[in-house]
């Protein structure tokens, strides 16, 4: 019982994590291509995308883990498969620098504070 409701809040978090990551896309990526270079939306978003897509499919194996549940069903062999991709983290974790200091210059322009005001009345407050 105690595993089930583990696998339960693993679930939870990840699908929070993986919605969280399309939200930033949806919302934030692909509307400022418009204002930005394929360097500056690169340096700002990284992996992003390569990160929603792994969470994705993250989230849909830990769906179909939970559906086909029994107290024999071990969560770690499907985790271990999937380690190397976090590796991806540390390409994400080191470009923190570069990503803050591009959005700075960004900011410096008015075209993008613009449209980073248009896209932030326009998320709702619930931000779905």
């Amino acid at each position: 019982m105690r595993r089930h409701r583990v696998m339960v809040e693993l679930l939870s978090s990840e699908a929070n994590y993986a919605d969280s990551l399309r939200k930033m896309i949806a919302f934030y990526k692909e509307p400022l291509a418009v204002v930005l270079s394929e360097v500056e939306s690169s340096s700002i978003f990284s992996v992003a995308d390569l990160l929603a897509d792994f969470h994705a499919s993250l989230l849909d194996g830990l769906k179909q883990l939970l559906e086909a549940w029994t107290p024999h069903i071990l969560i770690g062999g499907f985790l271990v498969e999937r380690v190397s991709f976090l590796r991806c983290y540390s390409a994400y974790v080191n470009n923190y620098s570069v990503a803050i200091n591009t959005l700075a210059a960004c900011e410096q322009r008015s075209s993008f504070r613009a449209r980073m005001e248009e896209l932030s009345s326009a998320i709702p407050e619930d931000g779905r």
